[in-house]
């Protein structure tokens, strides 16, 4: 059955009889089974779903197909058809997702800032024939976050702990070897108005071989407009990170829709002194240049009272 809701296209009848299907099917994760309790949504990625194991918590599965030796290990080229390219893609994501969910579970559970962690499978498809493609489908279980995710408006009493707490999960994932690089609003939660970083489909894992700090790659370095330069695009850096997240805490002091620097200078104005801080830190952390950035660590010690000039004119 769970072959079967890939095949079909979404939101017609035949997919939404086999979603209700799926209710109730059951997946095992070390030997613990995950009882498929509420389907959440269909992405790019795949199916997520809530699923409860026996202890009654509840916890998020999500599960990818296309997940075959063929995609994660053929080489990417850019000439590639544009359906290889995104099989290639959702196949290496959900490795780089379970792989980095998986190096930060202990600090999951010690901040909260990340999802916990729970394990990942993969299956292979149900019938398969010797002569046919050995397709599987790969399931990645996680902590289910319930809170709105930072794409909504947040209480400007919040905003200082949230930054600060994202400053700090953003420090704790580059000194364990990672990059997220697809940092933005709705790839962050909260919950509680305490954030819980999401999606690292994107992430980069750093080869503990080479003592350079070189990033391994799977070649595909994905980006989403806005939080990345035009200059990083295709390239995986901390300073790219840090861009973005600048990025991400200008838009939840400002909102999702950028004013122009007029308009800014007078909403700046009108910010409490602590939030007049935070937009010029968040300024420093998205400069053009990425040595030109502060660094995590002059962002922290600015929010936690260190001085930082107090000027809204730059755009």
């Amino acid at each position: 059955v769970i072959d079967r809701v890939f095949a079909e296209e979404k939101s017609t009848p035949d997919h939404q009889q086999i979603l209700e299907e799926m209710i109730g099917h059951t997946i095992t994760l070390h030997n613990v089974p995950y009882t498929l309790s509420k389907y959440i949504a269909q992405g790019a990625y795949g199916l997520v779903f809530e699923a409860r194991p026996p202890d009654g918590s509840t916890v998020v599965i999500k599960l990818t197909n296309k997940f075959d030796s063929q995609n994660i290990n053929k080489p990417i080229f850019s000439q590639l058809d544009p359906q290889e390219l995104k099989n290639l893609t959702v196949a290496r994501s959900t490795i780089i997702e379970a792989a980095t969910l998986h190096r930060l579970r202990d600090i999951a559970k010690e901040t909260g800032l990340f999802p916990k962690y729970f394990g990942a499978t993969q299956f292979r498809k149900p019938g398969r024939r010797p002569d046919e493609q050995d397709e599987r489908i790969a399931a990645v279980a996680m902590g289910k976050i319930d809170g709105p995710t930072l794409d909504t408006p947040v209480e400007p009493a919040a905003m200082i702990a949230i930054a600060v707490d994202l400053l700090k999960g953003l420090r704790l994932m580059h000194s364990n070897g990672l990059l997220h690089l697809d940092i933005k609003p709705s790839n962050i939660a909260l919950s509680h108005d305490h954030p819980v970083m999401l999606d690292f489909g994107a992430a980069k894992i750093q080869d503990k071989l080479d003592k350079q700090a070189h990033w391994a790659s799977s070649e595909i370095i994905t980006s989403t407009t806005g939080y990345v330069t035009d200059t990083e695009k295709g390239v995986a850096t901390p300073e790219r990170d840090i861009y973005a997240l600048g990025v991400t805490l200008r838009e939840m002091i400002y909102g999702n829709k950028q004013p122009d620097q007029h308009q800014r200078q007078e909403q700046f104005s009108q910010l409490s002194p602590e939030l007049q801080t935070l937009s010029n830190v968040s300024d420093q952390m998205t400069q053009i240049y990425p040595k030109q950035r502060w660094t995590i660590d002059q962002a922290l010690q600015a929010l936690s009272g260190g001085l930082v000039e107090q000027t809204a004119a730059v755009a």
